[in-house]
């Protein structure tokens, strides 16, 4: 008898100890992807397919018509939209080079610069235009053997609306009327400099039934 209690009482001291006490930890799986959620926090929204936008461009016509120049044509490498919800958007380019001048006398209310994407519903305050280095001037129906442009991206702001189950169309023109000037290099010849001067027109909306 004094055996048996003995024995009970070295398994009760035994069960103080820390490894007797019940475990708090979890699966290693379970534990690590729980972990996870709480670092990357919710899922971001789904871009509806029902919302779309897309870009045009047009030309502001000269008040006092600036015949010297046959062409004036733009390389537009980028467009981007900001959203105060939803951050800086980058659309799509469609391939080409636009010719201001043309666009001027031209009867339409603008061309499409960019191709259509799905956006998220909001409003739009900023837009950035990007230009590469193929731009092109011609004067008089010969081509300027030296034409720049000011600056590579202009960033404007503007107050619009991308609204839900709608294709939008953020129109934008370009005012190159009193933007052309004229330097003489050190060399002796004339180099032509846009500056590139580029508005918000409207947003426009066709629904979508």
């Amino acid at each position: 008898m004094k055996k048996i209690i003995a024995m009970i009482g070295m398994g009760a001291i035994l069960c103080m100890a820390p490894s007797c006490k019940k475990s708090n930890m979890m699966p290693k799986g379970v534990s690590d992807a729980t972990e996870t959620q709480q670092k990357q926090g919710p899922s971001p929204q789904p871009v509806p397919d029902n919302t779309s936008m897309y870009v045009m461009l047009a030309s502001k016509p000269c008040s006092n018509p600036q015949k010297e120049y046959t062409s004036l044509t733009v390389d537009i490498r980028g467009v981007k939209v900001y959203s105060p919800e939803n951050g800086w958007v980058t659309l799509p380019m469609v391939a080409g080079w636009w010719d201001l001048v043309s666009m001027q006398q031209g009867n339409s209310a603008g061309l499409n610069i960019t191709n259509r994407i799905a956006v998220r519903p909001g409003g739009i305050t900023k837009v950035a235009v990007s230009f590469g280095v193929n731009n092109k001037l011609v004067v008089n129906n010969d081509a300027a053997s030296c034409f720049k442009l000011g600056t590579q991206e202009v960033v404007f702001d503007m107050k619009g609306e991308v609204q839900k189950n709608a294709v939008n169309e953020l129109l934008i023109a370009m005012d190159i009327c009193g933007n052309i000037s004229v330097e003489t290099n050190n060399d002796g010849n004339k180099c032509y400099l846009l500056k590139p001067v580029v508005q918000f027109e409207r947003v426009s909306q066709k629904m979508i039934k």
